[in-house]
């Protein structure tokens, strides 16, 4: 290998600097521009219905846990409530908000190639590839473009990394308040974004090189603290709805409705499944290629390997712990993209300099360039006919021309959302109706079960039913139950109750 990439490389002309500056925000303009035409047009995920739910009842004054229940850490649904206050109840906005914090992880990984990768002949060419990389990454561009939060993880997970990297040499303590803040904001986004948080707090202390390690940690752990004052403004005025939403759901009752086998084997599949996807397997192996690389490279001094270092823990925390979850999903996996790419960065650069190219690498960064957009090419034409909003608003509209006025709804969240309706009390997150807990509990934390909503509906309480679930159809017994109803692609409307 070519040492003297690393150490010695040569000054480029001005001129020449400069077409690359524009190249690169052009390319960063271009594909943010195709993710936010995506995100307001093809963009859609039936998941996120209950978290558009959770932003318009706190647009409303309601607040999460107390008011309704919310399985998830409420940052982000805060964030959603203010888009809808400023440009009204509509999915348009959320989603181009989560659009820009995604390409914004793009930007951060980009530019930290641009600015710090040690080999300054490939910062460039590895600045634009790691846009490519992330920015059309697939699972980046279809849940990165919608009203959960993984949009914002993105964003502070990597506007973190970006901060942490100055620690070391730092000896105040606003830093690595600022980077605890950050890392903060990602996890009382998501819980997703957790392992980041004790990966950092790790790194900060071990590598830290001006100052005192201890107050740096404990510096962080604060600005962890700070982030997660509206957790405990919310379990101050209830502890124990609080504690159900953000800590017993997941560790006691994620599962319900999952037997154990069929939840391991899904579980086990979705691991497995990642290597169906060519994206996907090319980042991770590039990506281990980089820490192979990195750990051999010995004229990158230690606190630069340090900072590849950090990706690569954070990156294997995360891996493991989103396989934890059961079930688990490959959306979850969506966190490791930045990271990832920054080592896969690093292995392109060992493989092409141990191929020869290490003075020339437009060629090796272009083809993995475009090998990468040509993948995300594939997706495109396998989503072409899949769900898309303006189905769900079609739904809605028909369920508005039938109810009678004060009639009942019972429907997805989605469609609640898109009616501008407030769901009845325990359906604003239907995942939690199979969940049979003692009836205090569930008033308690605004839950309705199945066997209840099997009841009020023999009470025939709902004037018009919206459902795409054949099971749930059969459950309840629609059919049989209205008069009318209307199949509208996959979903169904009933209407006008039969005779008691």
């Amino acid at each position: 290998m070519d040492q003297t990439a690393d150490a010695v490389t040569p000054k480029t002309d001005t001129s020449s600097e400069t077409r690359g500056r524009v190249a690169f925000w052009l390319l960063i303009l271009a594909i943010s521009a195709l993710a936010l035409l995506y995100a307001v047009t093809r963009a859609f995920v039936w998941d996120e219905g209950y978290h558009l739910i959770a932003a318009q009842q706190i647009s409303r004054g309601k607040l999460p846990y107390i008011d309704f229940c919310f399985p998830q850490t409420p940052l982000n649904a805060f964030l959603n409530a203010g888009i809808i206050k400023i440009f009204g109840q509509h999915w348009r906005p959320i989603h181009v908000g989560a659009t820009l914090f995604s390409m914004g992880s793009m930007l951060l990984t980009a530019q930290y190639m641009l600015t710090r990768f040690p080999a300054q002949r490939w910062r460039l060419a590895c600045a634009l590839s790691a846009a490519v990389f992330v920015g059309l990454n697939e699972i980046v561009i279809q849940f990165g473009t919608i009203g959960q939060a993984y949009g914002i993880c993105l964003f502070f997970t990597m506007a973190a990394y970006r901060v942490a990297l100055a620690t070391p040499a730092r000896a105040g303590v606003l830093i690595p308040l600022s980077c605890g803040v950050l890392a903060g904001i990602a996890a009382d986004s998501s819980l997703l974004s957790a392992p980041i948080l004790p990966v950092m707090l790790i790194w900060i202390w071990f590598y830290s090189r001006l100052g005192s390690p201890w107050r740096k940690g404990l510096t962080f752990i604060a600005g962890v603290g700070i982030s997660f004052l509206p957790v405990v403004w919310l379990y101050l005025l209830g502890p124990a709805q609080t504690l159900f939403n953000v800590v017993r759901y997941h560790a006691l009752y994620r599962r319900v409705d999952w037997p154990s086998d069929m939840a391991n084997h899904h579980d086990l599949l979705v691991v497995t499944s990642l290597v169906d996807s060519t994206q996907a397997l090319t980042l991770a192996v590039l990506a281990i290629a980089g820490v192979v690389f990195i750990a051999r490279q010995s004229a990158w001094p230690r606190w630069q390997k340090g900072e590849f270092y950090l990706a690569a823990w954070i990156s294997l925390a995360e891996g493991v712990y989103l396989c934890t979850p059961h079930p688990t999903f490959s959306r979850y996996f969506i966190v490791l993209t930045p990271f990832m790419t920054i080592l896969a960065m690093a292995g392109l650069y060992g493989v092409a300099s141990k191929m020869g190219y290490a003075e020339r690498p437009k060629w090796p960064a272009g083809i993995a360039a475009v090998l990468m957009a040509l993948m995300f090419t594939s997706f495109c034409v396998q989503t072409f006919d899949a769900t898309t909003w303006e189905e769900y608003e079609k739904v809605a509209r028909k369920v508005a021309e039938v109810t009678p006025k004060g009639g009942r709804i019972f429907a997805d969240e989605l469609v609640y959302f898109a009616l501008q309706s407030d769901p009845p009390s325990g359906m604003e997150c239907s995942y939690t109706h199979a969940l049979a807990l003692p009836p205090k509990e569930e008033k308690l934390e605004h839950l309705v079960s199945i066997a209840e909503l099997k009841d009020q509906f023999t009470r025939h309480e709902f004037a018009t039913v919206q459902s795409c679930s054949d099971a749930e159809m059969d459950k309840f017994g629609l059919p049989s139950s209205y008069r009318y109803k209307n199949d509208m692609d996959d979903c169904t409307v009933f209407w006008g109750e039969r005779p008691k």
